[in-house]
């Protein structure tokens, strides 16, 4: 090959890249430049949990435990969607910038990387083109991934999941490979599923749930009599060259992964920390018509009030497809189905997804029914019971960017072929299709509030903190004490680099009976933290001469004696905190110091 040649065949991928990079840029760029401390805006406290998450990585990279949070126990990493991969990979720069400013990279990595993966894998099965580039954008800043972007970082990147599926998909084509080649995929496919999981296990789960059900719809389309084109074989012998090559496929794949595995499998499922039934709250329900109808992220559909779904930020937007491409995918699934298999196999990869996306029992809006669907069948399964059905969104968009591929396609042969108004309207359908389901630009962003106190380093125009606004290696008791949903006083620690433990946190953690728990951990003598805790829930608990008052002025000195607290921090201006602040001044006197909404205590507990 001439260099020449080869200059031709880089550039329509530099030209991929730099479309996706530029894209990846302008839906993160609510969040300016990454030295500036901006967060996604989220109706939730994940987003300051993933900065923790980055911090954590950067201070103990593939830990298992650590006791930073929920003094004095600690929890499980494993137990968490900590991501330890994305996190050991970013360390530098989280020790360089601060876990802010990675987070901010990581988002903009996670939609590259999801479209340089979904391109790369149609390319090697379609050919170049425009259509694998299409797919990859339609892919990456699919309505599901734009959405989890806003609020787990970790489940908009995406990149593996195409990988692996491709790798099968390659694998039980129906020409024969070399053993060598066999096994060679079989070793990619082994080191992504592990990458996979120190990225998030449930998304390792959701590839496999979807890649059996998807073989086993084709394995019973093939066996059924009359499938396929000309004189297939029949019955189960139709199978056995396609189950002999995916079994060496899987085979050399654990080979792989099960010595890096494991241990981190063996101590999550039989370890000290297991927990006991789904680690997950109440499943996200996905209505029937949230494929069809926009949330209000959908930029140009979402506009129109009465197009948008009737249900919360977690359940429409991640749904939508838009009317227009679901057209667009039902007429290439129907027109190509018979001649080709790669159409077949991502029309079943998407039905079945859809599918498994509405969970246990069909909802017509935000509330199911008693109908039940397959997804009930997985439900009570070990393993399989943690996962929440919406997120089968991904291989939703996943299909629908393969079979938009194949639609550009043929309109790009149509036009070469002479057929010109035909490629026009085609173009037009799928260009106003994606309009349809392209996403705002970005999302809301907010500053870290006090974090900015705890910044260590100059990190660009970030004033900095004098040393020892905490303690370093303190224990430190904050308020509002750090909890789902409110885990601000874990964000102040990531900042600061983890030089100060927490008591409280937001994380998985077993409660009573090893099951399921959400709620921090309140350590002897309990009065002084729940007295906290409510005071922040209903801010009128703590006055002087309740019950509640006394219990916690009488636990303050214990408390503070028992877990070596070197610390009260207080933010000012949140519910309940001129009562809390009242509540230390009896005990403890004046603040040592104040430093912006903080008053700062500081105890003689080291």
């Amino acid at each position: 090959m001439t260099d020449a040649s080869r200059s031709r065949r880089a550039l329509p991928v530099a030209a991929a890249v730099g479309l996706y990079a530029l894209c990846s840029w302008v839906i993160a760029l609510p969040l300016g430049l990454t030295p500036r401390y901006q967060l996604p805006t989220c109706a939730c406290a994940d987003v300051a949990q993933e900065v923790w998450w980055l911090a954590v990585a950067a201070h103990a990279p593939f830990a298992l435990h650590t006791a930073a949070i929920d003094v004095p126990r600690g929890v499980s990493l494993l137990d968490n969607a900590s991501f330890p991969l994305l996190g050991a990979l970013l360390s530098p720069l989280t020790a360089t910038l601060g876990p802010v400013a990675s987070l901010a990279v990581l988002l903009r990595l996670a939609f590259l990387t999801s479209a340089g993966a979904a391109y790369w894998v149609l390319h090697r099965l379609r050919g170049p083109g425009i259509g694998p580039v299409v797919g990859g954008l339609v892919y990456a800043f699919f309505p599901y991934m734009t959405h989890q972007g806003a609020s787990h970082v970790f489940l908009a990147f995406g990149p593996l999941p195409p990988l692996m599926l491709g790798l099968v998909y390659r694998q039980i084509l129906p020409r024969e490979p070399g053993a060598g080649r066999a096994w060679a995929r079989g070793v990619a496919l082994g080191l992504l599923a592990a990458a996979q999981f120190f990225v998030d296990s449930e998304v390792l789960v959701l590839t496999a749930v979807v890649a059996v059900v998807t073989l086993a719809i084709l394995a019973l389309r093939q066996v059924r009599p009359g499938a396929g084109t000309a004189t297939p074989p029949q019955g189960l012998g139709a199978l056995r060259a396609p189950a002999r090559r995916l079994g060496t496929l899987l085979g050399s794949a654990a080979t792989v992964a099960v010595p890096i595995l494991a241990l981190p499998v063996w101590e999550t499922l039989t370890g000290p920390g297991r927990l006991v039934g789904s680690t997950q709250p109440t499943p996200e329900t996905v209505g029937l018509l949230g494929s069809l109808l926009p949330g209000d992220r959908a930029i140009v559909a979402g506009a129109w009030a009465p197009w948008r779904v009737a249900a919360g930020q977690y359940l429409g937007h991640s749904s939508y497809v838009g009317p227009v491409l679901v057209a667009v995918c039902v007429v290439v699934a129907v027109r190509a189905w018979r001649s080709d298999p790669f159409v077949r196999a991502s029309a079943v990869l998407t039905a079945a997804s859809w599918v498994l996306q509405l969970g246990g029992h069909l909802a017509l809006g935000a509330r199911p029914t008693s109908v039940p669907l397959p997804f009930e069948l997985l439900a009570h399964l070990p393993v399989l019971e943690d996962i929440i059905p919406s997120r089968f969104g991904q291989f939703v968009g996943l299909g629908v960017a393969a079979l938009v591929a194949v639609a550009v396609e043929g309109i790009v042969s149509g036009w070469r072929a002479g057929a010109k108004r035909r490629a026009v309207a085609g173009a037009v359908v799928v260009l106003v299709g994606i309009v349809l389901a392209a996403p705002d630009q970005g999302f809301g962003a907010h500053g870290v509030g006090p974090a900015r106190l705890f910044a260590t380093a100059p990190v660009g125009r970030i004033s900095t903190a004098p040393a020892g606004l905490v303690p370093r290696g303190a224990v430190v008791l904050a308020y509002p004490v750090p909890a789902f949903p409110d885990d601000q006083a874990m964000l102040w620690q990531a900042v600061d680099r983890l030089r100060f433990r927490l008591v409280g946190g937001y994380a998985i953690r077993p409660g009573p009976g090893r099951r399921t728990d959400r709620a921090p951990l309140l350590p002897a003598p309990e009065a002084l933290p729940r007295a906290l805790v409510a005071a922040h829930v209903r801010a009128t608990t703590l006055t002087p001469g309740s019950e509640d008052w006394d219990r916690a002025v009488r636990a303050l000195p214990a408390f503070v004696a028992r877990h070596r607290v070197g610390a009260v921090l207080v933010e000012q201006g949140v519910a309940g905190s001129g009562a809390v602040d009242a509540l230390l001044r009896s005990t403890l006197g004046a603040p040592a110091y104040r430093r912006g909404a903080l008053a700062v205590w500081v105890t003689a507990g080291r």
